[in-house]
């Protein structure tokens, strides 16, 4: 539905209960592609969505097999639409990578002040992450 860009279609498999945590050979959920074509309307949606009332791990924080969550992809990819449609559905900024990496580190190596802005002022932080990369 993501590949094809269809807004309905998307919708469709939502109400229709699709598990949405399923991901391809590279862990890559359909959120995941959404940061990678950068589909705004379509991320909103998926972001939104829980995968049930009893799973405390939102769809928006699954990680693929290199342990990246979406919030990390968008940042990567630069996509400050995307970064705060991810920030305002409740993100996980503390979630790292197989490197120990954060979403917030990932924004200062790549330079962009505005995500990076956009990272440290996301509300309340779990954690605080050293300089050593460890929680």
């Amino acid at each position: 539905a993501v590949e094809l860009c269809s807004l309905e279609a998307v919708s469709m498999l939502i109400e229709a209960e699709v598990p949405l945590d399923t991901g391809d050979f590279q862990g890559d959920t359909a959120l995941h592609l959404c940061v990678e074509m950068k589909l705004k309307e379509h991320l909103q949606i998926l972001a939104s969505h829980k995968i049930n009332e009893e799973d405390k791990l939102k769809v928006i924080d699954i990680q693929n097999t290199r342990h990246q969550t979406v919030l990390h992809r968008a940042v990567l990819e630069a996509w400050e639409p995307g970064v705060s449609i991810l920030l305002e559905n409740g993100a996980d900024i503390t979630a790292q990578d197989f490197n120990h990496e954060t979403a917030i580190h990932f924004a200062a190596m790549i330079g962009n002040m505005n995500i990076l802005d956009q990272l440290l002022n996301a509300g309340d932080h779990k954690i605080v992450i050293d300089i050593t990369n460890k929680a």
